[in-house]
């Protein structure tokens, strides 16, 4: 089992706060809880939340900031396949 925090933003959010601070809780709370299961040695974590905010930067992102463009999505596979998939 792999798994990955989507770098995608909440685009709404029910709590009395700005969208953009809820989204990063939200991101904070996910990636916590991944830790804990992935250090329970059961699965792996693919960074893809990380790779595009800190590697790929805004960049990465249709002018609207919330989809990844499709150059870095092609991107960001292709490092998945190289991390998690056999050859042939």
């Amino acid at each position: 089992v792999v798994l990955t925090l989507s770098p995608i933003p909440l685009q709404a959010t029910f709590r009395p706060m700005s969208c953009i601070v809820a989204s990063e809780a939200t991101k904070s709370a996910l990636r916590v809880a991944i830790d804990a299961v992935v250090q329970q040695g059961l699965t792996w974590y693919f960074p893809s939340y990380e790779i595009v905010r800190h590697v790929y930067g805004l960049d990465s992102y249709e002018p609207d900031r919330r989809h990844i463009r499709p150059a870095y999505v092609e991107r960001l596979m292709e490092l998945f396949e190289r991390s998690f998939m056999v050859p042939g």
